[in-house]
């Protein structure tokens, strides 16, 4: 489970960010994504899981989309939705990683 101290780690330029602004967008990540196309959500304590990393680049662009987040400085200007910052392009990597399908070499 993707946690507000695994995001301050990873992402450390929204330590200014209060950890209940976090909490609130990690949770806000987790409805927006599915365990049936992501796989299952991590446990504490074991390794981090594409859906806790999904989860986390996903609340770190809903952040940096926000007066929350302008210390991140990672907006893209004249960009539109995942592209708008680079938190979301990295998300949108991830989301097609996991809805791709099956490929065969």
């Amino acid at each position: 489970m993707a946690t507000v101290d695994m995001f301050r780690v990873q992402f450390p330029e929204f330590n200014s960010v209060s950890t209940t602004q976090i909490g609130m967008m990690l949770g806000a990540a987790r409805l927006e994504m599915s365990p049936l196309v992501w796989g299952p959500e991590g446990v504490v304590g074991q390794p981090m899981t594409k859906f806790d990393q999904g989860c986390m680049y996903l609340a770190a662009h809903k952040l940096a989309s926000t007066a929350m987040g302008q210390n991140a400085k990672a907006v893209i200007k004249n960009a539109v939705g995942y592209h708008r910052t680079t938190y979301g392009g990295e998300f949108y990597l991830l989301m097609r990683g996991v809805t791709s399908g099956f490929r065969v070499a």
